[in-house]
């Protein structure tokens, strides 16, 4: 397993909103833990599986301890340097924008219901890849119990590449097509903050820098 443990950028505000939305996916995950646990499912409302309250709420609930750990960490990593980027209003709202296409990718893909915010997240991630392209991803090989650096490019393409084959091979379990919608709505809205001078440019070259400014 691949684990990502720091980024080479640096923050020019404190991520306030990153902040709060991990510790408001905690609250809710301690809420809704013991029923999740005990009968291995949850008949919240936050559930995504169709139009209503879990198109948006479905990020704030997770299965169990390590999937909430392993999102969070994620959102740590990469969320910090998005949020100081774009601010921590800015960064909400795109989190929800993400949230809303990684729920409707996987609705129009599966008609399982989902959990977790691995989508929203991956939404960040795709922000984080358009904004430093090749910066530096530490990661952790938990399996052999080693650190590596990457290229974000290295890294995120593993991750796509590994959702990709998730979405095509109908392996069960996971929201890939969540997964995609979320990282596709994140690089969009990354490149059009760009395009559009609604956000600083980072120290280092952009995915807009490298491909469309030439």
């Amino acid at each position: 397993m691949v684990l990502p443990l720091s980024v080479d950028v640096g923050a020019n505000r404190r991520p306030w909103g990153n902040w709060l939305l991990i510790a408001t996916t905690a609250v809710v995950f301690l809420a809704t833990a013991q029923h999740v646990l005990l009968h291995g499912e949850t008949d919240s409302v936050l559930v995504l599986d169709g139009p209503g309250p879990g198109l948006l709420g479905h990020v704030l609930l997770h299965a169990d301890l390590l999937h909430l750990l392993g999102n969070m960490l994620f959102l740590w990593v990469f969320g910090n340097a998005v949020c100081a980027r774009v601010g921590s209003l800015g960064y909400l709202v795109c989190y929800a924008v993400f949230a809303l296409a990684a729920a409707f990718a996987h609705l129009a893909l599966s008609d399982r219901p989902a959990i977790g915010a691995s989508g929203a997240i991956n939404g960040v991630v795709g922000m984080f890849f358009v904004f430093h392209p090749k910066d530096y991803v530490t990661f952790g090989l938990v399996n052999l119990g080693r650190m590596r650096e990457l290229p974000t490019w290295t890294l995120v393409g593993l991750w796509l590449g590994l959702d990709l084959f998730g979405l095509l091979s109908g392996s069960g379990g996971i929201a890939y097509a969540a997964h995609l919608g979320g990282f596709v709505a994140g690089a969009l809205l990354a490149l059009l903050l760009l395009k559009a001078e609604w956000v600083d440019d980072p120290p280092g070259p952009t995915l807009l820098d490298l491909y469309w400014r030439r």
